[in-house]
């Protein structure tokens, strides 16, 4: 199943507007008396009981969220466990609770889990609703032997520049990357967590983007899998602009960032760190020639696992005969199976045939296009698009 992504992230206007380096904008009234109240009775409650905080955040775009309220939460299995909690149900966009947590801890999806200690210390962070009430069960097993993610203070008022403050409930924003990273270049630390936030959720110049992935060793010692996470995302949001600026350096410290905090993980990267090559190369244009030789490393050495998706960067992006026959080639090796075989597949093979001037077996391909069509509408828009290229 291909991921679906998504998700991030714009931003609010500032409240004020930003005149210089010298005069960054102002920062934003802390939190409510009213949710800076609710919290610390809530850390209260926690210490008199001797347990920790789960904090559950969702939203009302979150179906996953639904989904987790209906079918685990209830489970006896769940509700056995959450007992060793102080769980605390909250929402990310309507409850004053809600958006200052999502705000402290730059939080910008849903579901979400925080492990916070009744001090106000985080302990853990977890996004998603890991599948299903074993997979959950597992989730809060992990909870009890974690220890602290030491980046974020036990402080729960925190000022913060106005562009950040208003980025949240609505997670817009029309504030300019150099005007952001004006702000940032006043600030001494730039690894403190509004900086970490900031640098991790909003768009930045190059200059932070590189410093980000190049202190990725030290991030990751400070914030955890809440670095792992963001950078996770900072990749996302950054891969488009470094492909269309085919900036090779920041993509290598991208990718440099990542191949550390994998191996900090102690996960095995190789076949990650080659399939985001790939798809930097096929999206950039940058060297067709070298493309298609890891094309063939990868097909050599993991089969044909995502060589429809490469399929699908050539055939957006590119017009040069032998990469086109290759890909065309690597393409119907897929085909043996019988799995998924439809008509978008096959137009597509029957485009990169014809850019590689098999004009014949293109002729065939888009035959067998045609002929999954699901009705004769449809099949007259495939040849409407054929004659149109």
């Amino acid at each position: 199943m291909k991921a679906a992504f998504y998700i991030f992230l714009l931003f609010s206007l500032c409240a004020a507007p930003f005149t210089g380096r010298s005069q960054p904008p102002p920062s934003q009234p802390r939190p409510s008396p009213s949710a800076s109240k609710q919290w610390e009775n809530l850390l209260s409650t926690a210490e008199n009981q001797n347990k920790n905080v789960l904090v559950y955040l969702h939203a009302a775009w979150c179906g996953s969220c639904r989904e987790f309220e209906k079918f685990i939460l209830p489970c006896p299995s769940v509700v056995d466990s959450l007992k060793n909690f102080l769980f605390v149900p909250t929402s990310l966009d309507s409850d004053e609770l809600g958006i200052q947590l999502a705000r402290k801890y730059g939080i910008t999806t849903a579901p979400v889990y925080l492990l916070i200690s009744p001090s106000g210390q985080l302990l853990h962070y977890h996004t998603g609703i890991g599948g299903d009430s074993t997979s959950f069960f597992r989730i809060l097993t992990e909870f009890k032997t974690k220890g602290q993610i030491s980046g974020y203070s036990e402080n729960f008022s925190i000022a913060y520049p106005a562009f950040y403050t208003d980025f949240f409930p609505s997670f817009k924003n029309t504030t300019p990357a150099s005007e952001i990273s004006s702000w940032l270049s006043s600030q001494k630390d730039l690894e403190n967590e509004v900086c970490f936030n900031i640098l991790s959720n909003l768009p930045v110049n190059n200059k932070y983007l590189s410093y980000f992935f190049s202190h990725c060793r030290s991030y990751a010692k400070k914030y955890g899998v809440c670095y792992y996470q963001k950078l996770g995302h900072m990749y996302l949001r950054s891969i488009d602009s470094i492909i269309l600026h085919k900036d090779t350096l920041q993509y290598g410290r991208l990718e440099d960032a990542l191949y550390v905090t994998d191996s900090l993980r102690g996960y095995n990267y190789e076949w990650l760190k080659r399939y985001r090559y790939i798809q930097f190369l096929g999206r950039s244009g940058l060297n067709w020639d070298r493309y298609i030789r890891q094309i063939a490393f990868w097909q050599e050495k993991y089969g044909n696992a995502y060589i429809r998706g490469f399929a699908d960067d050539v055939y957006n992006k590119c017009f040069d005969k032998k990469t086109c026959n290759k890909m065309a080639q690597y393409l119907e090796g897929t085909f043996s199976d019988g799995k998924d075989l439809n008509t978008d597949l096959y137009f597509k093979y029957a485009v990169l045939l014809r850019r590689g001037g098999q004009q014949e077996a293109a002729l065939r391909a888009l035959k067998r296009a045609i002929e999954l069509s699901p009705d004769n509408q449809s099949k007259a828009t495939v040849q409407q698009q054929w004659n149109s290229l």
